[in-house]
Parts: structure tokens; sequence; C-alpha cells
């Protein structure tokens, strides 16, 4: 979520750094990062979903750098009726927090649940009822709080009157105890009750130490993720800044892993290969000396003919006909860990096995080898791959390929030399690099209206100059003019029934439109000599 770095500063009532901000927010368990000049883009996982809002990031930051924060549960209701006297005027300042946001202004109620949601984290929900009535409500932890300050916001900006409040159901608060023996054990000897009462007020949590030395806390509304000792003592060590070593039993992670794109590339190439019915085998690291390869082994008898594979062609081309995969490392030099992960893949031979229907199935051909390239690219999403003429080392001169995408090259493609077939070699690392392309995507239609007429012309007439009459003069592309019906009599005329799909008119009756098309086809019909009903 993107939000408003000057709403944070009015949150937090001090002038926020970007970098600094942004920092803080990581170290909280965040992943943030600055966008433009006067916004941050945060995201959080499950366990510090708080962190997603301008209220919960403003209680970390203060918490963080040492400024007073605000402590309790605010009173909510759990739904609130409302009449909404007129459009919502948003305030000068308001309206440039939620354009640093990235919200677009409607003028409407849109406006407020917008404004709400990055707020408090929470999405208020609302819904007409028959007499004109808005009901605001909201599901979830801060749910109550979420819709009372929808209301407030609605009454300030629009002038809408509330006409009914309705209260939560009475819920205790809910505590969580740590005893002095169990605070020991997750924090260490050098932090006590007293020491955590006063981090976890500067985070807006209430928390208090009683006589016996117990720490009785307090949890806050929106914060489902305290749910015992383990997360209040993470709580603790998180609000004083620093990532002490908690006991091995919490259960939350403070930061999830950050995932492996190389790991996840080579994951969607082989379940897409399986997919496209190829079979993954294994080759040896270790191959033959050809004096091409970047390692040499000269060692112990019997390696000094050996070196380290430079390609994954060779080694499956060796093992005969076949619809075969790999997906493998090919180390770069001698140095540990110099190495990039391919994949190569070999067509040849029948693309089935012979059968009492298809005793001879046809050989894999070029296109086959064309499609599986549309199928990696397809799943991967990082843009069409160009197969640009180039002559490479162990295939034909005549269909050696490189494929390319975006201006890099990935790998190569061709007819094999050595074997009747096939193959296509990708380097991973280079496609992982490659930045993800967004697809546009067509937004289905409204269903159009549609209309039959009948035409009799000669026999001899094109149907294609029949639809393209029948399309200019109902106004219609002609795509959307299909013959449903044909009927060819003995007397040399051709009865032809199209229909023809026009888009409707909001607020005019389907019959009368439906009427007007067709009326304004039939006389045009009559003009060039045929007849039309």
């Amino acid at each position: 979520m993107r939000i408003s770095l000057a709403w944070l500063e009015a949150e937090c009532g001090t002038a926020l750094d970007p970098a600094a901000t942004a920092l803080l927010l990581d170290e909280a368990g965040a992943e943030a990062d600055v966008a433009g000049d006067r916004a941050i883009e945060v995201i959080a996982p499950p366990a510090f979903a708080h962190l997603v809002s301008v209220r919960g990031a403003g209680a970390e930051i203060k918490a963080r750098l040492g400024l007073p924060s605000d402590i309790g549960n605010p009173a909510g209701f759990a739904a609130v009726h409302v009449v909404v006297g007129g459009p919502v005027r948003v305030p000068p300042r308001e309206e440039e927090w939620l354009r640093d946001s990235e919200v677009t202004l409607s003028g409407t109620v849109t406006d407020v649940l917008a404004f709400v949601a990055i707020e408090t984290g929470v999405r208020v929900a609302g819904h007409v009822e028959a007499d004109g009535t808005l009901v605001l409500s909201a599901e979830g932890s801060g749910g109550h709080t979420a819709v009372a300050r929808a209301a407030a916001l609605l009454t300030a900006w629009s002038g809408a009157v509330v006409t009914k409040e309705v209260l939560p159901a009475a819920e205790a608060p809910r505590r969580i105890t740590v005893t002095p023996e169990r605070m020991r054990h997750l924090l260490g000897p050098g932090l006590d009750a007293d020491t955590a009462v006063e981090a976890l007020g500067r985070g807006g949590i209430r928390a208090v130490r009683r006589p016996d030395g117990v720490l009785v806390v307090t949890v806050p509304s929106g914060r489902s993720d305290l749910d015992g000792p383990e997360a209040v003592a993470a709580e603790v060590v998180r609000l004083r800044g620093g990532y002490r070593a908690v006991a091995a039993s919490r259960l939350l992670p403070i930061r999830p892993p950050r995932e492996d794109q190389q790991r996840k590339v080579r994951d969607l190439t082989r379940d897409a290969a399986v997919r496209f019915g190829l079979r993954q085998v294994v080759t040896p690291v270790l191959d033959r000396a050809d004096g091409t390869g970047p390692i040499v082994v000269s060692g112990r008898t019997g390696l000094r003919h050996l070196q380290v594979r430079h390609s994954l062609v060779e080694p499956l081309v060796r093992l005969g006909t076949g619809h075969l995969f790999e997906i493998g490392a090919v180390p770069e030099s001698a140095v540990p860990g110099d190495e990039r992960f391919r994949f190569c893949a070999v067509l040849a031979g029948p693309v089935a096995e012979a059968t009492l229907v298809d005793p001879a199935p046809r050989q894999a051909v070029f296109a086959d080898l064309v499609a599986l390239a549309e199928l990696l690219a397809r799943v991967h999403g990082r843009g069409e791959w160009d197969f640009v003429p180039a002559p490479h080392p162990g295939f034909d001169e005549e269909v050696s390929f490189s494929l390319v995408a975006g201006g890099t090259k990935l790998g190569r493609a061709g007819r094999l030399s050595e074997v009747d077939g096939y193959g296509l070699e990708v380097d991973l690392c280079a496609l992982s690099a490659l930045d993800r392309v967004r697809r546009t995507v067509r937004m289905p239609e409204d269903e159009p209206l549609s209309f039959n007429v009948t035409v009799v012309v000669p026999d001899r007439t094109p149907v294609a100059d029949v639809r393209a009459v029948v399309a200019q003069a109902a106004d219609a592309p002609l795509w959307r003019v299909a013959v449903k019906d044909l009927f060819r009599g003995g007397t040399g005329r051709l009865s032809l029934t199209l229909c023809v799909a026009f888009p409707g008119v909001p607020g005019e009756a389907v019959r009368s439109q439906r009427r007007r098309r067709r009326e304004a086809v039939l006389p045009v019909i009559v003009e060039h000599g045929w007849e039309g009903r």
C-alpha cells in the first residue's frame, strides 16, 4: 500500500525523512521503499498487518523515535445508518494525502471509505437499503473503530445525518499475563517487567506490573497478532529497536525469508516442461574433454581426460532419440559458486507412442520447438521470445537461432547436427533477471442486441456482398453480421437469413431498437433489387 509521507508526519506530529522512515518500517518487519518524493510503499506479512496503515505505521515510528503515543481503545460501532446529504468534498489537506497515496477522487462515499482504509487498515463496507439509507459496517479487529471514523468523516465532508448507531456486543478486553520467570526466560535477565511496561507504552499498548511482579498486558482491538507471552516478548524487543535472541519457542517469525526468484523460475520451467510432455533426466557434470570447456580436470588416473560440462545440449544428445529435458548448473569458471542454471530440451523421434489407431505417429518438427518456447515465455511473463538467426555449435547452420527477450540473449535453439531432432537451451539466470511484463487484459463487453433479416438474392450473388450491404445499412461492424441460415431452391434463388448484432442504447426499449435497425435495412435491400423480410 502507498502511504502519503505528509499524512504520516501529521500522525506522528514531526517531520520525517523518507529514507529514514522506510528504514524504520523495514526494521519493524515490513518491506518499505520510498515511492517518489512524498510517499512510501509498504508491504507487510500477516504477522505485522497493522504496519500497512497510517495509524499502525505512525504508532511504530513514534515508539522507535521515543515520541508520545495514545494508549487505549477508542469507542466504535458495529454498524452506522446514515443519510448522505450531498457530494463528498474532501478538505484540501486530506485531498493532497489521498492523491499522494494514488487514490483517484470521485466526490462520492468511495473517497471516505478509501481514506478510512488507508488510515486504519480496515476496509469499511457500505450498502444502500430500500429507503435510501447507507449502512456502514466492517469485520475483523479494529472494524468498530473504523466504522465510527467513516461515519464522522461523512458527517463532516458531506453533511450526512446519522440516523442509527448499532453498538457492538459487550466483550471483555483481552489480557495476557506473563510471570517474572517466563519474562526472564524470553527476554533474558537484562529486561524486566518495568522495562516491558515502558516499551509497550511507547507503542500504544497498555501494560501494568502487579505487586507480585506479573506483567498484565491489555491487547488493543487492532492487534490480533498479540496472542501470547511469546508475541508480547517479541513486541517488547521490537519496540526497543533491536532484535534480541528470543526463545526458540516463539511462533511468529520477525521477518519472513525473501523469495528466491531463481528457484521460482526453475520450478516454473520444470512444471511447464512436464505439462508439455517432456521427460526429465540428469546427466553427469563431468564430460569428455574436447578442449572447449572452462574447467579441465587433470588429477588422478582415470580423470585426466574429463572436463566439467559447459553445456547441457551435448549430454542430452548422446542419450539418443526422445523428448527429454534437464535443468542443471553449468560452471563458468573454477571459482566456487560461479555457475549458471540452464534449461535444455531435446525433441527427437515420434511425438507419441505407436498405437492401433495411429501406428505411425508423426516425427517432431520445428513447430513443436516453437510451441515449447512460446509456452515458457507465457509461463514466466517476461516478454515474448524472438528467434534471431545466428550460428551455434551443435546446431545446423541453416536452422540455428538465438533466443532473445527484451534485447537480452537467453539462449539458443534450432535443428541438432548430430541427431535428427531439435534442441533448445535457455539461461535461467538471465531469464530471472528480466522484469515481468504486465499483459493488457481486454475487459468483457456487454452482451449486444441482435435482430434477424432474410434476404432473397440471385443464386450467383456473393454472400460477402450481401453481408456488407446489410452491415452498412444497419450501422454495425461487418464481423457482427453472421449467416444464420441458408436455403437454395430450384428457381435460381438463394435465401439468406442473417443475424445482425449491435450495441444497445441504455434507456431505450430493446424492441424499438431492433425495429429501428431492421426498418433501416429493408429499404436498402429493395434498392439493390433483392427481396427482404
